[in-house]
C-alpha cells in the first residue's frame, strides 16, 4: 500500500494483518474484538469508512485541482482491489485455515463496490470533501483558531 498507507494504523487492520500473517484462534478473537470495538462487527463497512475517511495523497491533490499522475491512478486502483478482496473475506474463508471445530465469534460483511464508491466520493470530492470533513458534519472553531468536528450534533 502507498495510497492508503495510513490504513495500516488502524487497530482493525493491523490486527488482521497479524492474524493473517500466522493464522491462529487468538489472532483471530483479536481481530474480531477490534472489529466489534471500531463498528460493531461488519468489515466491509469498516473498510468502506476507511477509504472514505483516509487523507491520503491521491484525494489530496485531487482536493487541490490537480491532475493525477497515471501511474499514481493505478496505484489507487490496485489498492482498491486489493481492500476490496478484504472487504469481501467472510469469517469461512477467514477461519478455514485453522481447522478449528469449535466456537469462533463471527463477524458480518455487506456487498459492496467499494473502487465505485471511492471513485464517486472523489469526482464529487467538493460535495463530500475528504478526511475530517467527510467524517463529520459540523465544525466548531477553538480557543487556538483550530477546527474542531463536532461529534454530538445535538
Amino acid at each position: 500500500m502507498a495510497i492508503f498507507r495510513t490504513l495500516r494504523e488502524d487497530t482493525v487492520i493491523t490486527s488482521l494483518m497479524a492474524y493473517l500473517d500466522a493464522p491462529d484462534v487468538s489472532r483471530y478473537a483479536a481481530f474480531v474484538s477490534a472489529l466489534y470495538g471500531a463498528n460493531g462487527g461488519n468489515l466491509s463497512e469498516h473498510i468502506r469508512e476507511l477509504c472514505e475517511n483516509s487523507e491520503n495523497v491521491y484525494v489530496k491533490a485531487v482536493g487541490r485541482g490537480e491532475t493525477v499522475p497515471q501511474y499514481m491512478a493505478d496505484a489507487l486502483c490496485e489498492e482498491l482491489k486489493t481492500l476490496q478482496m478484504l472487504a469481501d473475506c467472510s469469517q469461512e474463508t477467514l477461519c478455514a485455515p485453522l481447522g478449528y471445530e469449535g466456537f469462533l465469534p463471527g463477524f458480518a460483511q455487506t456487498a459492496l463496490d467499494l473502487a465505485g464508491m471511492y471513485l464517486h466520493r472523489v469526482e464529487n470530492i467538493g460535495r463530500y470533501g475528504y478526511g475530517i470533513y467527510a467524517k463529520h458534519h459540523m465544525f466548531c472553531i477553538d480557543e487556538e483558531q483550530g477546527i474542531l468536528p463536532v461529534r454530538h450534533h445535538d
